[in-house]
């Protein structure tokens, strides 16, 4: 997707100002072949300016408090094949594609939901443990 085909249009429907995060927007990111989600991440306006500028995924690291460029440091960069705005426009579903050795995590792994967690699967009101 060409940089500007995420700009205008998508832009002014996304609300960086009024949501319960104090400006910040979850991203939810994923492989934009395989589907698979690969992280999480969140949005304030300079992270979403850099985004639009660059046509690649720049977060606002909530654990850091600073502005971060996926992959500035691995190399695992992530360009925008396409993006969605859900029903509330507080939330971005971006597909990408993963540069690099392909890893999104910074624990060197393709996704990072690698952790299963088991006891939360509900069958019938009843939560029960599933084998992994």
């Amino acid at each position: 997707m060409e940089k500007e085909e995420l700009a205008p249009d998508f832009s002014a429907r996304l609300d960086l100002s009024l949501n319960q995060r104090g400006g910040l927007v979850l991203a939810i990111v994923q492989d934009y072949r395989t589907k698979e989600v690969l992280m999480h991440g969140f949005i304030d306006q300079e992270a979403w300016s850099n985004t639009k500028a660059t046509g690649e995924v720049w977060l606002w690291s909530t654990s850091r408090h600073l502005l971060w460029y996926k992959g500035g440091e691995s190399g695992n960069t992530m360009k925008i094949r396409d993006a969605y705005l859900d029903c509330d426009k507080d939330c971005v579903l971006l597909l990408v594609e993963v540069s690099g050795d392909g890893y999104a995590c910074h624990f060197g792994k393709p996704s990072c939901f690698f952790t299963k967690l088991d006891g939360v699967v509900q069958e019938g009101g009843y939560v029960f443990e599933r084998g992994s």
